[in-house]
């Protein structure tokens, strides 16, 4: 899962979508991922889930290899190929490989199949991919024999056979069929399409609200444990207090000895009270401040941004934890000033923290996305109740100690002048050696036990604070984790989005009173919108959370627009807007392409014929997208602009170069838009003529379909789909 920054194509008019290109990266999820050597299972059963996901022409070009192989006989494989083939297209738009496809699919159906020779699975699929046949057979008849393009010769005997057939096929392949329809069969089972989407609409939006928005959320890494405070070695400190130690006992002994052999028996008796008040008192006292100051500075070195410093990070790593940081402070700060000032250094060193026990991929695609917000919430919280400096009164100065401190060491003062007065007359100067051994011994202790003693009890201290803080995060992460639990699939996105899109669509229709059977062709564009969270799972599109729509409805009076703004949580339509263009007010289409194209090793790829399905060898190019854009030029609606950027930054670890671009045009309809108003724009209003003319007998069905030769060099992208660049190919 990867957050990238946001880089918003440049468009220019009111009407101009965005395709954006940060996400999300879902990365530890494969539904589309297929290995170089995947049986071809594994491609059949990835190549079902693009076609589900929105992407027809990947799950076609996949599709069409698993046929090359003793498993494309089977007819779910030829049946899937079939729907992906006509998905986005009409009868008219199919070449040479789709019609031998289509006679090998009749061949399939022919050799029939009972259940007790084949499995459930394989005798459903022949049952379906029957009724798909005679789908395309009843629709090429009635094309064969269309004489308007919105009424169609059709008897009741094909009403009834197209709606038997259709009836029997799934919903969710049904939608990609619109172009088999026509005249008032296809303006009924519209309608009957709307309807039960708009009903399961209904019962699905609830649920949409709860869930959407996690889709877009990063897999939380699991936390890791700052690890218990360790306390500096210092060697000289030990030292000292070993010395003061033994010169504290030595001189101690000496003047107990001294005072006993003179009879100073008072003098020792108070000396040892003195000395016994006075040296605990003046250790606990110095080990308390020495205490709170080491607290102090700890926690103040924390609030500003010092800590740590001396550890050595990745600056790449450093960058991505501040940019996560940062991200999530500001998203939570509370709206006063003293906000950023006042954790500008507690940011610096939460980021430090992480750069140090995390790695910069799980940074950078925002992992610890959800950890940094629990952390900016936690500070929010305590900053809320004017606690978030309260460690400055909690270690302060304590004067009490201090007075304490001062008073011990008078104690001890008045002990040794005590002693001192008392031997000195008795004896000569050397009979103070033993006192003044005792007293420096005690300094030595007073300096370096207290100093020990605080970095240790400071440090343990710190290391509960660090495993405290730990199993917070720890529980923070359980809790995170169940939320996210019901995440929705990509798949369900992309079933969200096609409803919400059919629901637009037929809302324009209704609206303007056009009857679905006299849309020639439908443009669909969802585009991300401005401003919107996007997410992608690894070899999948871009999904957003709101999205431009946009329709151009090709009839035969002109060009319909329509153009709205969808917030898939909650399945609502903000705004809209509608044009009718003229075939003559659509000036220009200037498209831009960087890419980088390069002879590729042969490569066998799956060529269908009459006689079957069979794998060929054939040189072709590679091509690189590294960059797209295409400016639609109008009469009446300015200029529409996009530009699909550095798709690199999106990439994932592992997938090929280019995919997501690709995927990009793929999934939101802009290849399909560029294909289509190309030729509106050459053509004119001649270009439904000449379609209507294809789509009643006098172009594709005037021939007879023969064998595919080696035709043009196959252009190929080497991206992990293998999709076909060729004249006519969406890719």
């Amino acid at each position: 899962m990867a957050e990238v920054p946001r880089q918003h194509v440049s468009t220019s008019g009111p009407n101009s979508p965005v395709i954006g290109t940060g996400a999300t990266i879902h990365g530890g999820v494969h539904t589309y991922y297929v290995g170089p050597n995947d049986p071809p299972e594994r491609k059949y059963e990835v190549a079902v889930r693009l076609l589900d996901g929105g992407m027809s022409r990947a799950a076609e070009q996949l599709l069409a290899e698993v046929l090359a192989t003793d498993y494309g006989q089977r007819p779910g494989v030829c049946y899937h190929y079939l729907v992906a083939t006509l998905s986005d297209r009409t009868l008219s738009a199919l070449d040479d490989r789709h019609l031998q496809a289509l006679g090998n699919a009749r061949q399939l159906v022919a050799k029939g199949g009972h259940p007790s020779q084949e499995s459930a699975e394989d005798f459903l699929d022949r049952t379906r991919l029957g009724s798909l046949v005679t789908l395309i057979d009843v629709a090429m008849g009635i094309s064969d024999r269309a004489t308007d393009a919105g009424v169609r010769a059709t008897s009741g005997t094909n009403l009834e056979e197209m709606e038997a057939a259709y009836g029997n096929l799934p919903e969710k392949h049904q939608r990609h069929l619109d172009g088999l329809l026509a005249g008032p069969f296809k303006d009924e089972m519209f309608r009957r399409t709307a309807d039960r989407v708009r009903e399961q609409r209904s019962g699905d939006i609830p649920g949409r609200k709860d869930r959407v928005w996690k889709f877009f959320e990063p897999d939380p890494a699991e936390p890791r444990e700052l690890g218990g405070a360790q306390v500096p070695p210092s060697r000289s400190l030990t030292l000292v207090r070993w010395a003061g130690l033994a010169l504290g006992v030595v001189g101690t002994v000496g003047v107990v000895v001294q005072l006993g052999l003179v009879g100073a028996f008072t003098t020792l008796a108070i000396m040892l009270v003195l000395t016994g008040i006075g040296v605990p008192l003046a250790g606990y006292a110095r080990w308390q401040r020495q205490h709170r100051r080491t607290l102090l500075a700890f926690n103040h070195d924390r609030f500003r941004g010092v800590l740590g410093v001396g550890v050595t990070v990745d600056p790449a790593t450093m960058a991505a934890a501040t940019r996560t940081v940062e991200e999530a402070f500001a998203n939570e700060a509370p709206g006063q000033q003293s906000w950023d000032p006042m954790t500008a250094g507690l940011r610096q060193t939460l980021a430090r923290e992480f750069a140090f026990l995390y790695h910069e991929t799980e940074l950078r695609n925002g992992h610890l996305r959800w950890l940094a917000r629990w952390h900016a919430r936690q500070t929010r919280d305590v900053w809320s109740g004017r606690l978030l400096l309260a460690y400055a009164d909690t270690y302060r100065e304590r004067p009490l100690l201090r007075r304490a401190e001062r008073f011990a060491v008078a104690l001890l003062a008045v002990a040794a002048v005590l002693v001192l007065v008392r031997l000195l007359p008795d004896g000569g100067t050397e009979s103070g050696l033993p006192l003044l051994a005792a007293m420096v011994g005690i300094a030595l202790l007073w300096y370096s036990q207290p100093l020990l003693r605080a970095r240790e009890t400071t440090y343990r201290i710190v290391s509960r604070e660090r495993t405290e803080r730990y199993q917070a995060e720890r529980a923070e992460w359980d809790r995170w984790c169940a939320v996210l639990r019901d995440r929705p699939t990509d798949q369900e996105m992309a079933t969200w989005l096609a409803q919400d899109v059919l629901v637009f669509r037929a809302d324009m229709l209704r609206e303007r009173g056009i009857p679905a059977s006299e849309v020639a062709y439908v443009l669909e564009l969802t585009t991300g919108a401005p401003g919107a969270s996007s997410a992608r799972v690894s070899y999948g599109p871009i999904r957003y959370s709101r999205y431009v729509l946009t329709l151009f409805l090709l009839t035969a009076t002109g060009i319909r627009y329509f153009c709205s703004e969808l917030d898939l949580t909650y399945g609502e339509f903000h705004g809209s807007s509608r044009r009718s263009i003229p075939y003559g007010g659509l000036r220009e289409v200037e498209v831009t392409e960087q890419s980088i194209r390069r002879p590729a090793a042969t490569a066998t790829q799956a060529q269908i014929t009459s006689g079957g399905v069979a794998a060929a060898t054939a040189s072709s190019t590679e091509v690189h997208i590294q960059q797209r854009s295409f400016i639609v030029r109008t009469d009446t609606l300015g200029t529409i602009s996009l530009e699909l950027g550095d798709f690199g930054q999106m990439r994932d670890s592992g997938e090929p170069e280019g995919l997501v671009a690709r995927l990009a045009l793929d999934s939101t309809g802009v290849n399909d838009a560029l294909d289509v108003l190309e030729t509106v724009v050459v053509d004119g209003a001649a270009w439904l003529t000449r379609e209507l003319h294809r789509r009643r007998g006098g172009g594709l069905w005037g021939r007879e379909p023969g064998r595919i030769g080696a035709g043009p060099e196959p252009v190929t992208e080497p991206d992990g789909l293998g999709q076909d660049t060729r004249p006519g190919s969406v890719w």
